[in-house]
This record gives C-alpha cells, sequence and structure tokens, in this order.
C-alpha cells in the first residue's frame, strides 16, 4: 500500500529525531525533539483536531513566534513540526518581580506580533503567561 504524506512525516520524525522529553500529554503529545545530525532542537505535536491555525502559520516569519517547520493531516489527525524556543515563560518573568526597560520592550514587541497575526485571522491559541516564551540564549 502506498503511505500518505502524513505517515512519510511521521516516519520521517521517528527515524532521523530522537525524543529529549514529553512536554505534554493531551489530545496527542508534545515532545522536545533533536535531529540527529544537525542537533537542532524542535518541538514536535502530534494531536487529533484541526490544523488550519498551524497550516496558515507556515507561512508566517514573525521573530516573536515559533516557526513552524512542517505540518501534515491525515483523517483528523495533525502532526507538526515547530522551531523550539529557549527562554522564560511570561508567568515566570512577572513572578520575578520588576522587569528592565529591555525586558519590557520585549515583552511589548511579543504581543505586537501575536495581536497583529490573530488580527489577520491566523488566531492565537492558549495567549497566557505560561504559553508565551521570552526569547532568551540558545
Amino acid at each position: 500500500r502506498n503511505m500518505n504524506i502524513y505517515e512519510v512525516f511521521w516516519g520521517a520524525v521517528h527515524s532521523e529525531y530522537d525524543v529529549l522529553m514529553l512536554i505534554k500529554k493531551v489530545n496527542g503529545a508534545s515532545s522536545l525533539v533533536r535531529h540527529r545530525d544537525s542537533g537542532t532542537r524542535y518541538i514536535f505535536r502530534h494531536f487529533y483536531g484541526n490544523s488550519e491555525v498551524y497550516q496558515k502559520l507556515l507561512n508566517v516569519s514573525c521573530p516573536n513566534l515559533p516557526q513552524i517547520m512542517e505540518v501534515e493531516k491525515n483523517d483528523g489527525k495533525t502532526a507538526l513540526l515547530e522551531e523550539y524556543v529557549q527562554g522564560d515563560t511570561l508567568r515566570e518573568i512577572l513572578e520575578g518581580g520588576l522587569l528592565t526597560t529591555a525586558e519590557s520592550k520585549q515583552i511589548e514587541d511579543s504581543f505586537v506580533c501575536i495581536v497583529g497575526i490573530s488580527f489577520y485571522g491566523y488566531g492565537a491559541q492558549d495567549v497566557k503567561p505560561d504559553n508565551v516564551i521570552i526569547r532568551g540564549k540558545e
């Protein structure tokens, strides 16, 4: 039988990447993975549900959103690979107390991008302090 593109993508991720850590297991799973040859880390998500937002974000480049590398769907299942963002969550930063001017500006820039993407119909799923990561040093 011929494999569809979802199955090819699923197989490639499992043969070319090592799972470093399971991040979340709800309606599927999100894992931190590392490409075996390059050592680059990514987030691999697979879930049941609509992939429309991720399909649209494939063509969006914003320094304050993780880059979506690949999205495939099949029979209500979605699998995607996205950039891994190293940094602190907005909640962690806010719990730390006062912010520097530079930190405040970085947070403002992040929200400008998120709101802009949302305004153009791409949606901003799960925008909350636990899910907004302020980029740190790699």
